[in-house]
């Protein structure tokens, strides 16, 4: 578990990244494939690592997080309001976080 928490934060820093271009870029209507691309490659190095994680607890708070991540940008490229999930997100965010101390 050590292992995964090590190689996923810096997955989650460069996703925070990119998310601030998808968000400008769906509100002025200007393309977001490139931002889009890898904000769903990032995503699935997380499917990936959460793959590795030898407990269930820990695999299962991993894929939720990434899968709140993947809800929010659909929810944002469909510009739809993705506060709700947001907030599910982090909820996610700190299950693994816990999963990690």
């Amino acid at each position: 578990m050590a292992k995964a928490c090590k190689e996923a934060l810096p997955l989650f820093t460069e996703l925070g990244g990119v998310v601030a271009p998808i968000v400008i870029n769906a509100k002025s209507g200007a393309s977001n494939d490139d931002n889009v691309a890898r904000f769903n490659s990032i995503l699935d190095k997380l499917d990936g690592i959460a793959e590795s994680i030898e407990t269930e607890e820990g695999r299962t708070a991993l894929l939720d997080t990434t899968k709140g991540w993947d809800k929010v940008l659909e929810e944002i490229t469909n510009g739809e309001n993705a506060e709700d999930t947001f907030k599910a997100l982090e909820e996610a965010a700190k299950a693994f976080d816990d999963q990690c101390k």
